[in-house]
């Protein structure tokens, strides 16, 4: 109800409603995962999460958890919500960590079982190689762009090498979001094509 009932305006202290949104969206993820019977009781409310795919990845993350190993996958309009995906994830800053976060969970979307979905696909590639994504497909173009990626190279090497040479393994190598984002968008197009899909590797 608190999620239906969208009560952010009316919220004195938006941080804090936001907060309390993020813990029901945390609780509603774990009601569902890998329970199909709670999948299907939350399908059918599924267009009442799209608003909040601009306020934090769990909206996306939930979705993402309802059609998990789900049969319904197949049956459901999904244009919509693919759609909103590429809206969302092109509006957002490709310095910031949540643009490659949320196209982590696009695989959902396009796979039952051990089995791609060729129509839902064909959908995602199409979405995100329009033209409106054109400025994070070549964020490292041209020659500037080729500089910026040979400098994040050498850090990603650099902290690689200290990586290994920590022998309790305790460090964390730390991704720029630019290029991790590059690379998810990369890993993204090429599950497009998985199958031999003729029709999405041309447009690929």
């Amino acid at each position: 109800m608190l999620i239906k009932h969208k009560m952010m305006r009316k919220a004195e202290n938006t941080c804090s409603y936001l907060k309390v949104v993020e813990k029901a969206y945390i609780f509603l993820i774990k009601y569902v995962c890998k329970n199909r019977e709670n999948q299907n009781q939350l399908l059918p409310h599924i267009a009442h999460f799209y608003d909040d795919m601009d306020h934090g990845v769990h909206a996306v993350e939930l979705i993402a958890a309802i059609f998990d190993d789900n049969e319904s996958i197949m049956q459901f309009q999904i244009y919509p919500l693919v759609k909103r995906l590429a809206t969302t994830i092109s509006k957002i800053d490709v310095e910031s960590p949540k643009k490659a976060t949320l196209m982590s969970f696009l695989n959902v979307f396009m796979q039952y079982k051990n089995g791609f979905l060729p129509n839902n696909q064909y959908l995602l590639l199409t979405e995100f190689t329009k033209q409106s994504m054109n400025a994070d497909q070549n964020l490292f173009k041209g020659t500037e762009g080729r500089t910026q990626l040979a400098l994040y190279m050498a850090e990603m090497k650099y902290q690689y090498q200290k990586f290994i040479q920590n022998e309790k393994l305790e460090q964390k190598i730390d991704m720029p979001p630019e290029l991790d984002y590059t690379i998810s968008y990369i890993k993204h197009i090429s599950r497009c094509c998985f199958g031999k899909i003729v029709i999405s590797e041309t447009r690929a």
